[in-house]
């Protein structure tokens, strides 16, 4: 009997030790996130947040935020910051809890986070959001792996190189996603990404020879 319980605990510590190292995050999980951050908008209507979650100078984590509205110039950088992502929403809280950004998708109602009485929370409303894991990763990136930075942007907090913003699944050709969805995700060998859209748009996610993409089409 004291075998046979012997045998059944080992099982069970063998099985619990496969699922703790099987899962890894997709672009899709909501999650927390810290690091050296960059919020840099590229126009008037797009906005690129990027984090390095593992300390290495290169950013492991993006997210791209869409508006239709016109917005400010931003470049604005921190040695360290928390990002909690929702799907249908990004904030981005500055290590000393004073300076807050909040990234929402329209049509969404901002999510209840509790911030310092003395922060100074910037927010802005946009059509489309979303969030690029470049390789796989542990969940919330506790500890992550080294290896190629990406394949679709590079950004080594010195300069981000100029992101595409015009992907080819503007033209509809979705993986997943198409008309009738306001989000969707793809992964590909490790390499994923989800997007969030208003209502008045698709979200559309490509996998092919050229890479992945997710994005926000027009109606």
């Amino acid at each position: 009997m004291a075998k046979r319980l012997l045998v059944l605990l080992g099982c069970l510590v063998c099985t619990g030790s496969l699922l703790a190292t099987t899962y890894t995050a997709t672009a899709a999980d909501p999650g927390t996130f810290h690091g050296r951050t960059l919020i840099q908008s590229y126009d008037e209507h797009r906005i690129l947040i990027a984090v390095d979650t593992r300390g290495g100078g290169q950013a492991d984590h993006y997210f791209r935020f869409w508006t239709e509205e016109s917005i400010p110039a931003l470049d604005v950088r921190f040695e360290g910051a928390s990002l909690q992502y929702y799907g249908n929403e990004l904030l981005v809280i500055a290590d000393d809890e004073r300076i807050v950004y909040r990234f929402t998708v329209n049509g969404n109602q901002p999510h209840q986070f509790r911030l310092s009485e003395n922060a100074i929370t910037t927010g802005y409303s946009g059509f489309g959001l979303n969030h690029e894991i470049p390789t796989a990763a542990p969940r919330n990136q506790a500890k992550a792996r080294d290896g190629n930075p990406g394949t679709q942007l590079s950004c080594d907090f010195g300069e981000c190189e100029q992101p595409s913003w015009e992907w080819y699944g503007n033209s509809g050709n979705c993986t997943s996603g198409g008309v009738g969805a306001t989000s969707c995700s793809v992964n590909v060998s490790g390499t994923s990404c989800s997007v969030s859209c208003e209502s008045g748009f698709y979200a559309c996610c490509s996998a092919g020879f050229g890479g992945i993409s997710c994005t926000c089409v027009h109606k």
